[in-house]
């Protein structure tokens, strides 16, 4: 079992070098004050569920702070909901050479204020919106599988990019592969497809500074 698994990353590190690359998300898109909003909607019917939006609040080199707020299909008003703070450098290595998940900081609401308690989590809040891996895999790569299609989006119709992966994971977002603001961010995603638990992210709006 190590053999194989020392031969898997030896074959990975190697192929890496002859892949051609897509769209990742980069520094200079994640200006202070910058927004993304995506909707979220539940079943076949996609009835509105929430809606989401992360703006940039911080951004020094390449640590950045972005501020989840949230608003659900009732409510009027957007709501605190979390605030993750990134370091990009991982980012932009996590996929190359030898795979490096990482970890990102999350805080939550306590008493009606940011906690002062910043937990380690999975990367997944930032990568399903943002990528982070570079690489156009072809079909028989043995982790992922680049899936391109083409969509038309509240901006026109553009090219997008799914990175599939071939193990588990909730990271199944296609992002944007020709669009001159939104290259690497994810447009939308499916969640738990053709189950009673059915849901669709959707980005609907965007500001750039």
């Amino acid at each position: 079992m190590k053999t194989f698994l020392i031969f898997l990353q030896l074959f990975i590190s190697a192929t890496a070098f002859a892949l051609a690359e897509v769209p990742t998300i980069s520094a200079s898109q994640l200006s202070t004050g910058n927004t993304w909003t995506w909707n979220y909607y539940e079943g076949e019917q996609r009835l509105l569920y929430s809606t989401e939006r992360y703006t940039v609040t911080e951004h020094a080199d390449k640590k950045v702070v972005f501020e989840i707020w949230t608003k659900y299909a009732q409510a009027t008003e957007f709501t605190p909901s979390a605030r993750i703070n990134v370091d990009l450098k991982k980012c932009e290595r996590a996929f190359r050479g030898q795979r490096r998940p990482f970890s990102i900081g999350m805080q939550g609401i306590e008493n009606g204020r940011w906690s002062s308690v910043t937990y380690s989590v999975s990367s997944t809040a930032f990568e399903e919106k943002f990528n982070c891996n570079p690489f156009e895999y072809p079909t028989h790569h043995p982790l992922f599988a680049t899936v391109n299609v083409t969509e038309t989006t509240p901006w026109g119709e553009f090219d997008l990019f799914q990175q599939r992966p071939k193990m588990a994971s909730q990271i199944l977002s296609f992002y944007f592969k020709d669009h001159p603001e939104l290259n690497g961010i994810a447009y939308k995603k499916a969640f738990n497809s053709n189950s009673p638990y059915e849901y669709a992210m959707e980005l609907v709006d965007y500001t750039v500074r």
